[in-house]
């Protein structure tokens, strides 16, 4: 954090430092093996073959990866256009939102988000398409986040479990928005009934429903960042509740909404323990944390506010060094310095 304070804080060069950083971030995605990532090697294989029965589960992404075909004929070209849409689209996320620029790449790398893009790019996709869309919706800028939010469902149908959240665009009353995503998080409790509507649209992700592999293998993950996230929502919560007075109705919107997605990123940590798909739907949430650290940050007024800054990385780097170590996703290579 020590060396933002040495960076001019202009738009100029701070376009040009995180221009310099998800550069370098786009080449290592698009460089790698095909073996790192689980379903890397299946993706390359299908953009070279171009399978048919993707344009009835993602017709958006079987028309982007078509058309980018005809420009780029080999294997590799599926890293590059996941790589554009994911690293560039994080990059306009922290660009254009981010309080602390610095502070929210430290974030995309150290809660796992990278490394799990390897492994799940074209849900990755659609993650990032929501988690634009959602500024969106906090700025009431209406289709831009009905485009970007269709986008992401017809790239990956679980976008489909976000849909609800378009409503927030047509309320403009503070009391009835905490009572819709009140609502939403209960909706959310009835996990089981929602999950077989769910497949009974997308069929294909039924093995995903009920999993004893991820409550054997990923049980202690799963609790072990529930905590870590409960713990992040209670000390958001308590900074929200002191600024919320002096908060615009802009600021409130934005608050109110990220706090909203730590809470069922919770919620589902508590769900998810027999269902992937649970597991998988999670990250649409947790993704907001790169810019809600920061911005929970920047309302406290301290002396030595670089020491908190540090102390947040030390903090925050426990869940990426926990998961990379685990190599899950498959996504760690050069297995021999750890084996």
């Amino acid at each position: 954090m020590l060396l933002y304070k040495v960076l001019p804080h202009t738009s100029f060069y701070k376009f040009m430092f995180i221009l310099l950083v998800f550069t370098q971030t786009f080449l290592l995605y698009v460089l790698r093996s095909p073996y790192i990532g689980t379903d890397t090697y299946t993706m390359m294989m299908d953009y070279i073959c171009s399978n048919a029965n993707m344009l009835n589960v993602a017709p958006l992404y079987y028309f982007i990866k078509n058309i980018f075909y005809q420009f780029i004929p080999f294997q590799q070209g599926y890293m590059i256009l996941c790589g554009i849409f994911i690293i560039g689209g994080t990059f306009y996320y922290i660009y254009r939102n981010s309080k602390n620029i610095l502070l929210s790449i430290f974030l995309f790398f150290s809660l796992y988000f990278f490394f799990q893009s390897m492994n799940i790019a074209r849900q990755f996709i659609a993650i990032v398409l929501v988690a634009n869309g959602m500024v969106f919706i906090w700025e009431n800028r209406k289709w831009i986040a009905i485009l970007l939010f269709l986008a992401a469902l017809f790239i990956h149908s679980t976008a489909f479990v976000l849909m609800p959240l378009l409503i927030l665009l047509f309320i403009n009353e503070s009391q009835k928005r905490k009572i819709f995503l009140f609502l939403f998080c209960a909706f959310l409790m009835c996990y089981e009934p929602i999950l077989q509507v769910f497949v009974s649209l997308f069929p294909k992700y039924d093995m995903y429903v009920e999993s004893g592999m991820l409550f054997e293998i990923g049980k202690n993950r799963k609790v072990l960042l529930t905590i870590f996230y409960l713990f992040i929502l209670c000390v958001s919560y308590i900074v929200y509740r002191k600024v919320k007075n002096i908060n615009s109705l802009k600021e409130n919107k934005q608050w109110e909404l990220l706090i909203f997605c730590l809470s069922v990123t919770v919620l589902i940590g508590i769900l998810s323990m027999n269902s992937i798909l649970l597991t998988r739907i999670e990250y649409y949430f947790s993704f907001t944390l790169i810019l809600f650290v920061p911005l929970v940050l920047s309302k406290f007024k301290l002396n030595n506010k670089p020491i908190l800054y540090i102390l947040t990385c030390l903090f925050f780097s426990i869940p990426g060094i926990f998961q990379f170590i685990m190599n899950y996703g498959n996504i760690r290579p050069y297995l021999f310095f750890w084996e």
